[in-house]
């Protein structure tokens, strides 16, 4: 069954007692990875050597996702832990529902994998958007290196982020709604 959250005010803390991060909370905490993408990737191209060979130059891109990876780790929001339990269709759904009928769902474990879905999704979108700016910003540094080898993995997770981000950003309103009307 679910619940209208602006008519119920739905706790979003689970079990764990961590809840959901807003969407402000997900922007802010992703500006120190994505400062790290803007600055790495034209550090990368002036500071490795001009005859680099391209297994160098492969390494030290996968160096700075490995960095990327560690600083968002550490910076991120705290959350509670995905619940692989609940079926994909249900979080889906619910992620689905959420701009069209401003509805979370009533089962803590669904509404939870489905915020830890959206937080993702956004934070996926801010930071793939700072390491093709970063890829960019490479690019002017050192155009003969293949950049666009390297970008192609973060601007399909920017697409794809992209084409979902209206729902996770409805769904994180909706489920915080709800617990601002109490």
């Amino acid at each position: 069954m679910d619940v209208d959250a602006g008519a119920v005010g739905c706790d979003i803390r689970p079990a764990g007692g961590l809840s959901i991060p807003t969407v402000g909370q997900l922007i802010r905490r992703a500006l120190p990875t994505s400062a790290v993408a803007v600055i790495s990737f034209p550090a990368l191209a002036w500071f490795l050597p001009d005859a680099a060979p391209e297994l160098l130059w492969f390494l030290a891109t996968l160096a700075v996702f490995g960095l990327l990876m560690l600083v968002h780790y550490f910076a991120q929001a705290p959350r509670p832990r995905f619940n692989k339990k609940v079926s994909r269709v249900r979080w889906q759904g619910a992620l689905s529902s959420a701009p069209k009928f401003r509805i979370v769902p009533s089962d803590p474990d669904v509404r939870t994998a489905a915020g830890l879905a959206a937080c993702a999704i956004v934070e996926g979108l801010v930071v793939m958007v700072a390491v093709l700016l970063g890829m960019f910003l490479g690019e002017l540094v050192r155009p003969e290196f293949p950049w666009v080898l390297a970008s192609c993995g973060a601007l399909g997770v920017a697409i794809g982020s992209a084409f979902r981000i209206r729902r996770a950003w409805c769904y994180l309103h909706v489920l915080h709604a709800g617990s601002r009307s109490d």
